[in-house]
């Protein structure tokens, strides 16, 4: 990967993907999950998941930026993670109400974009 503007696009994607995470996802995901009845067990876990994807999108965006080896692996991952929430979302009939395909589906897009030169080499 070449650190080209579409490097820059996607790590800037990347950013801001993970900061609605975190600051979003704190409110909507973790603060709820504290105050719900599960069992500690199932809580842990959960907060867990959350800080994993939380360092996954951080990663990704340094990946892009750095145009780090397997920067084409995390930008496929991201387009597999956003059609998982397009999918949930139609499934559901509530597609708005899952809006992380959004931001995972063009970042992932824009990555690939950028690593393609690179792999076809």
């Amino acid at each position: 990967m070449t650190r080209g503007i579409l490097g820059y696009i996607a790590a800037g994607l990347a950013g801001l993907t993970a900061a609605a995470h975190i600051l979003i996802g704190t409110f909507d995901t973790v603060l709820p999950l504290w105050r719900s009845d599960l069992p500690f067990e199932i809580q842990g876990a959960l907060q867990a998941c959350f800080h994993f994807v939380s360092l996954f999108l951080l990663y990704s965006s340094w990946s892009f930026a750095r145009a780090a080896p397997g920067a084409a692996a995390i930008a496929r991952l991201w387009i597999g993670f956003g059609l998982c929430f397009l999918a949930v979302g139609i499934a559901g009939g509530a597609l708005w109400s899952v809006p992380q395909w959004l931001l995972l589906l063009p970042t992932g897009v824009v990555a690939l974009a950028a690593v393609r030169p690179r792999e076809s080499a």
